[in-house]
């Protein structure tokens, strides 16, 4: 790892574990539905998350975020948060994609811009598919690294929308798995992100019970 190094990283609440078991089963029935592989769920490698805020950073700049957003999650969580259920949504590019939504409430959407300010006080860097988690000779889709560049525009602030990604195809067409209404979120997290934004390792996580 040299001192130029880049990253990109995701910012992100890690369900409780019912949470996680309900998106780890959707996942599964989406792509034996489906077939599309594009994003499989994993517990260790791949995990449920609801993202914060998206950058690619100089990695020697980790340190600095990862102490601030110490002394944000002591501060912040745990937080009870109310799922609004399981959607589906047709992207820009005709791609059918679900998720679990949840509700923008007054302090998710105080730590959303928080965890925004913390990094905003880091160099950004422009995202390239070296950056990118992925494994050897994985392509990485260009959505990747356009949204994590286009995140603070795009995504951020008051077009946050804070969900859950379930995998590609239309959940609202699966039965047989629910969601609770709510939830304790417990742990806030720095996870390397992969492809299709996807978090693939946690860099950090501190757990705030």
């Amino acid at each position: 790892m040299g001192f130029f190094e880049t990253i990109a990283i995701d910012v992100v609440l890690l369900p409780p574990p019912e949470v996680s078991a309900a998106a780890l089963t959707f996942n599964q029935k989406l792509i034996e539905r489906y077939g599309d592989r594009s994003i499989v769920l994993d517990p260790f490698a791949c995990l449920p998350h609801v993202s914060l805020a998206m950058r690619t950073i100089p990695r020697r700049s980790l340190p600095l975020l990862t102490a601030g957003f110490e002394r944000l999650a002591r501060s912040s969580l745990p937080l009870d948060l109310r799922l609004e259920g399981a959607v589906a949504v047709t992207t820009d590019s005709g791609d059918v994609v679900s998720g679990i939504n949840l509700e923008k409430s007054e302090p998710l959407l105080i730590l959303h811009r928080s965890v925004m300010a913390q990094v905003n006080s880091v160099p950004a860097e422009q995202c390239s598919p070296r950056d990118i988690s992925a494994e050897k000779n994985e392509e990485i889709a260009p959505f990747t690294c356009n949204y994590v560049n286009g995140y603070a525009n795009h995504a951020a602030y008051d077009r946050y929308s804070p969900h859950i990604t379930l995998g590609h195809g239309d959940v609202t067409a699966l039965d047989g798995v629910s969601v609770p209404a709510m939830a304790r979120f417990t742990s806030l997290a720095v996870c390397h992100l992969g492809n299709h934004c996807t978090c693939r390792e946690i860099l950090w996580q501190r757990r705030v019970d």
